[in-house]
């Protein structure tokens, strides 16, 4: 049985209803001011370890970062041929850089509008960040959805790692950012974008996926618990020209902590509650 502990004055709480939702209490407060774009907050907890919050919503924890990062990467990944050159879209603390760079890709933009993400992460999360270091990588402190409608650039992978759809993440799922992301996406490519939760975001999951949908020949969404978010299951949205990603095509990178085949293809069977959001 858990043990009974009583709530401190410090919990920091982040709400999926009126009257439940998550809360962590923190041995200390590591960070917390606001930046140009958003407030900034990294705590230290002794069974989640460190955890960004941004705007008071929890982006991720050490605990669990890897069942996030690993998944929003590793499924294109490994179903792409030959992936050489990726669009990371958000993603400032580095984590979905690290599992890219766990492949022999030539090149990785890393589009993060607020700069002072990437500044906090280096300083509180040097093993998530650190992959930011790579001569592989080149940072844009820009609005992703502006890059990409001034890019020229041609990419094998196009990953949208963002906060959820309001602020400045609200132009990453429109229909003229989906527009902007085929004309710069090849023809095997892969377009993934986290979706939200399926049990709390399900009316947005819904009219974004029914967009990808009606842009992409080869749609699809898959899932993945993550501890630290609104009902511990999150979807991404995936959208293809021509390719399948179910169909795995090369072997995952050894040492991952989640990601596996056998993973990779459950992941697309739907519990029934998700499958009647699109019915």
């Amino acid at each position: 049985m858990s043990e009974e502990i009583p709530p401190s004055k410090t919990q920091i709480k982040e709400y999926h209803g009126k009257d439940f939702g998550l809360f962590f209490e923190p041995s200390s407060i590591l960070y917390d001011q606001s930046s140009s774009f958003q407030h900034i907050t990294v705590i230290e907890t002794e069974s989640a370890g460190r955890v960004l919050l941004l705007d008071g919503l929890v982006m991720f924890s050490e605990l669990d970062e890897f069942l996030y990062h690993e998944m929003i990467v590793h499924p294109s990944m490994v179903s792409h041929p030959d992936p050489k050159k990726v669009l990371v879209i958000g993603g400032g603390d580095g984590g979905t850089v690290r599992e890219l760079l766990k492949y022999p890709v030539e090149k990785i933009f890393l589009v993060e509008i607020d700069p002072e993400v990437i500044e906090v992460s280096k300083r509180f999360f040097p093993k998530i960040s650190e992959s930011l270091n790579s001569e592989k990588v080149e940072i844009i402190n820009s609005d992703g959805a502006e890059f990409l409608r001034n890019s020229k650039e041609i990419f094998d992978i196009i990953i949208v790692d963002s906060s959820d759809p309001v602020g400045p993440s609200l132009s990453l799922f429109t229909e003229s950012f989906l527009d902007d992301v085929l004309s710069h996406l090849s023809g095997k490519g892969f377009y993934v974008s986290q979706s939200g939760s399926p049990i709390f975001h399900w009316k947005h999951l819904r009219e974004f996926f029914n967009l990808v949908r009606r842009k992409f020949r080869n749609a699809d969404i898959y899932l993945v618990p993550v501890i630290s978010y609104p009902g511990t299951i999150w979807s991404f949205t995936v959208g293809s020209l021509e390719m399948d990603i179910k169909e795995i095509r090369r072997k995952p990178p050894e040492g991952l902590r989640f990601y596996n085949t056998d993973i990779h293809r459950s992941s697309f069977s739907l519990p029934n509650f998700v499958k009647e959001i699109f019915e």
